[in-house]
Formats: structure tokens, C-alpha cells, sequence
């Protein structure tokens, strides 16, 4: 299924745009959050990414590396509140191949948030205002008890989010970027079951859009006490994606 490649091959993950704002009320000065993801056709965001599939019962692991550019392409539709964008995905194992496009997808704007539509699910990637600790339900808008199959491996990897706003106007390096505005959203951390391991974390930053990501999806029916999950997973993956370059 087209979910099952998608995360077994590139394992690209989720992206997040800023809505606009009145032009005599700068979006900074409100700090409504909206500048930690700018919009406009053409913006494209490279990515470095590092993977870890477990597979057969967790005796299998593959690794997987490579690099993804997401471009919004064009405006697809506009009202006096909300837009809606195309966007497409490449791919490349090296940075001297050609780019491959992989998939298309949607942006949906609005002065409320961001939704992001992928493999045919709208997440809502990012809420306006934000501040620390904002939270809300990203996932809202489809059943979290879908099935996706990582590998060929049958989970149930959305249940239970709560997305967080963390961090917000701090400084790091990023890759090889240092940057001075940062906000950092928690979209999960649930290890309350010995069974799974949910936890998602994703970078924006002011000015630029999504900058780093890392995920880990496990589960296990043998979990060893006093063991990192790494050590006994049974079927999951672990994703981290960095920015490289950007416009």
C-alpha cells in the first residue's frame, strides 16, 4: 500500500506553513507564531535524513539514508481567509543524483493553522497563536486507530497524540545552520505502555519553515527491563531529518 512505501523508502516526513497575517500588523510584532513557517510559491526546504526499519520480530534491521526537497509549486486555490498549496516531494540517495519526485501533495492555509495533508491523512501541523505550551490535537482530523504498515509490519503508530509547543525563541545549531529563533513542537512522547514508544519531535524556524525532526515508532511484546528500546524493538522505525538548504 502507498503508506507502507512510503515509510519503508524515504520515510519523509511532515512539514508545517505559516498563515498571513493583515499587511499593517507584522506577524513578528503580534508573535502570533506565524513566522516560524512562511509561505509563498517556490519555497523549498532541503532535508538530510538517517533511518532505521526493525523487521522480523526485530532479528532484521535496515538502515537507510539519503535526501528529500520539499517545494510548494503553486497556489491552487484562494478566499479571503484561507489558501491551499501544492506541494512536491523529491528524493536522492546522493547529493550529486537527480531529484526523483516521489509524491504530491497539500498545504491548506489559514489564520487559524496549518493543515498538511500527506498519504491522503490532513495533519494540523502547526495552531496560531502559539506560545510554550500550547497544545492541541494535530491529528484530529482522521481516526487515529488507522493502520499502517512499517516494513510490512501492521501499527497502530498514531494513537494518542498530543502535540505541544515545548520550546519557543531559543537559539541552536541546526545540521550546519546556526540559528537564533527557534520553536520546537512535542507532537508526541507517550512511553506510559512497556509494549510501545511513541515519541515525535520537530523543529521550526522563524524566517525559514521545519528544520529537524526525529521520530521513534516502536513496539515490542518482549520488553527488557533496564534496555533502551533500540536494543529490543520488534517493529517500528527511528527518523531523524535535518535541514541542509533552503530558499
Amino acid at each position: 500500500m502507498k503508506i507502507q512505501h512510503y515509510f519503508y523508502l524515504t520515510f519523509i516526513s511532515l512539514l508545517s506553513l505559516s498563515a498571513c497575517q493583515p499587511e499593517s500588523i507584522p506577524a513578528d510584532d503580534l508573535d502570533l507564531g506565524t513566522a516560524f513557517y512562511p509561505v509563498e510559491t517556490g519555497k523549498y526546504i532541503e532535508y538530510a535524513y538517517d533511518s532505521l526499519v526493525y523487521d522480523d520480530g526485530g532479528s532484521s534491521k535496515y538502515s537507510s539514508s539519503g535526501f528529500i526537497k520539499e517545494q510548494i509549486d503553486s497556489l491552487l486555490e484562494e478566499t479571503a481567509y484561507e489558501k491551499e498549496y501544492r506541494l512536491i516531494k523529491y528524493w536522492r540517495k546522493q547529493n550529486t543524483d537527480p531529484w526523483l519526485l516521489t509524491d504530491v501533495e497539500t498545504i491548506h492555509q489559514s489564520k487559524a493553522e496549518i493543515i498538511r495533508s500527506e498519504e491522503n491523512l490532513p495533519f494540523i501541523r502547526l495552531v496560531f497563536p502559539n506560545s510554550q505550551n500550547t497544545r492541541w490535537n494535530g491529528n484530529a482530523l482522521f481516526d487515529e486507530n488507522i493502520i499502517v504498515k512499517i516494513s510490512g509490519e501492521p501499527m497502530k503508530m498514531y494513537q494518542g497524540w498530543e502535540y505541544k509547543v515545548v520550546k519557543k525563541n531559543y537559539k541552536a545549531t541546526i545540521g550546519q545552520f546556526e540559528l537564533d529563533s527557534l520553536l520546537e513542537v512535542e507532537e508526541v512522547f507517550d512511553d506510559s505502555s512497556i509494549f510501545s514508544l511513541r515519541s515525535v519531535n520537530q523543529v521550526y524556524a522563524k524566517g525559514i519553515g521545519p528544520v529537524y525532526r526525529e521520530m521513534k515508532i516502536y513496539d515490542s511484546q518482549r520488553p527488557i527491563a533496564g534496555k533502551p528500546w533500540e536494543d529490543y524493538a520488534e517493529k517500528g522505525f527511528y527518523l531523524k531529518q535535518t535541514m541542509v538548504a533552503h530558499n
